[in-house]
């Protein structure tokens, strides 16, 4: 049964990945290629100038290109936090020193808590 539930975590984790890539990958098209027009979209044509326009898309390929390597390491170091051990690790420390300074049971859920949050997330 663990088997199964690992290989269904494993897939749906592989599946968002894959539609976030490729949701992604279909913008940072569509905005190069409304880029190639040299013109600026309607909607923004009384709101923004050319330089803006520019900046905001050279922002957008930018923003795209970094978020792809973003999402690929997050989901790695996500993969080996998970399957490597590295949590029995942090639960068996926060517990040791939440013993030697009294802190209870809450003590070492927090230091765990505080332990574990090493992951960095771009919205």
């Amino acid at each position: 049964m663990e088997n199964f539930i690992i290989a269904v975590f494993l897939f749906l984790f592989l599946l968002e990945f894959c539609i976030e890539f490729i949701l992604n990958e279909l913008n940072l098209r569509y905005v190069r290629a409304r880029w190639a027009e040299k013109k600026i979209p309607d909607c923004f044509r009384d709101k923004i100038g050319a330089e803006d326009y520019e900046r905001s898309v050279q922002y957008t390929l930018a923003r795209g290109f970094f978020g792809r390597w973003a999402e690929t390491y997050g989901r790695g170091v996500t993969l080996f936090v998970l399957f490597s051990g590295v949590l029995g690790s942090l639960d068996r420390t926060a517990n040791a020193v939440a013993q030697h300074y009294w802190l209870g049971v809450y003590g070492a859920g927090i230091l765990l808590h505080l332990l574990s949050r090493s992951e960095i997330r771009v919205q």
